[in-house]
């Protein structure tokens, strides 16, 4: 899809164009400048974004909430403890990635059996569509791989949060704000150990004493998880009306995909910014307002990083 082709030749500028983007910069296959000064608003997992649409959510059980909305009872799991003979599962369909991911799993199988399952492994989940994959391991496994395909700003795909919303601690590595947005000791980030070693070493010692273990899902009696959340669309709603009774001020990405390769103290400089009040029509050419004081990005930190800056690779 390019602006030339596909998109108006002219718009309302009492309507709002917004760009929704879910990938992270390394696997945006379409040349961003082309859009520069077209879109008003973001919408992507990155929490500078006009309307923040993360993957899913991890939200606070309230006290008056029925005991039914919790997952996975403690009791539970420990009756279903046995039947997990199961240690490490992985279901992967892009082999080959930015995050190197595919060699940390390959260091880690040296030191703890590790299953992969999909286009990359050599076992196939019996139920793929509507998270059953996930359904399926938790009954047989006790960890499952929630590795992002690139090491980006912010970057947490649905991976973290369906493992998550089973019966599953996940082992994550990417460079989103686990700590953040997830409870203390809901999961296990390869990056807070020295070596890949060092991680397997800690996973047998978890497989092999299941108190250790059941206390990486203390957290469900407080928390449950949303997955996909849906929230944003409301808040798009409500910005949407907002704008129009406010008459707010008008804005354009000028050069959007500097806003979305590199890292969020770049995205002040961007802004073009004209009063709705000060324009004399309602429809304009597609390219936007005229961008004669665009600032340029120079010497500014990229959202994504390399695998080696975190961890040594076999």
């Amino acid at each position: 899809m390019t602006p030339d082709k596909d998109f108006p030749k002219v718009r309302n500028l009492s309507i709002p164009w917004i760009v929704l983007h879910e990938e992270s910069p390394i696997y945006t296959w379409i040349w961003l400048d082309l859009y520069n000064s077209i879109f008003n608003w973001t919408m992507s997992y990155r929490t500078d974004s006009d309307i923040y649409f993360p993957y899913g959510k991890i939200i606070p059980i309230e006290n008056n909430s029925p005991k039914a909305l919790l997952l996975h009872d403690q009791q539970q799991l420990f009756n279903e403890f046995p039947n997990k003979t199961g240690k490490v599962a992985w279901t992967v369909s892009h082999c080959k990635t930015h995050s190197q991911r595919q060699r940390i799993a390959s260091e880690l199988g040296k030191y703890i059996d590790l299953h992969i399952y999909g286009d990359c492994g050599a076992r196939d989940c019996l139920y793929k569509a509507n998270d059953g994959c996930h359904k399926q391991l938790e009954s047989t496994y006790k960890f499952y791989l929630a590795f992002e395909n690139s090491l980006c700003h912010e970057y947490i795909s649905e991976k973290f949060f369906s493992t998550l919303n089973h019966a599953l601690v996940p082992i994550v590595f990417g460079s989103g704000p686990y700590e953040t947005i997830a409870p203390p000791h809901s999961y296990i980030d390869v990056k807070n150990f020295t070596s890949i070693r060092k991680l397997g070493e800690y996973l047998q010692f978890l497989d092999t004493n299941p108190e250790e273990y059941f206390k990486y899902f203390e957290w469900k009696k407080h928390y449950r998880v949303e997955v996909p959340y849906l929230e944003p669309w409301c808040q798009l709603c409500h910005k949407l009306l907002q704008y129009r009774k406010h008459h707010d001020y008008r804005k354009w990405y000028s050069d959007i995909g500097s806003w979305y390769m590199f890292m969020p103290q770049a995205t002040s400089a961007d802004l073009n910014l004209i009063s709705i009040e000060d324009m004399n029509n309602e429809t304009t050419k597609l390219s936007g307002p005229p961008n004669e004081n665009k600032k340029l990005f120079k010497n500014l930190t990229k959202a994504c990083t390399n695998p080696w800056d975190f961890i040594e690779l076999p």
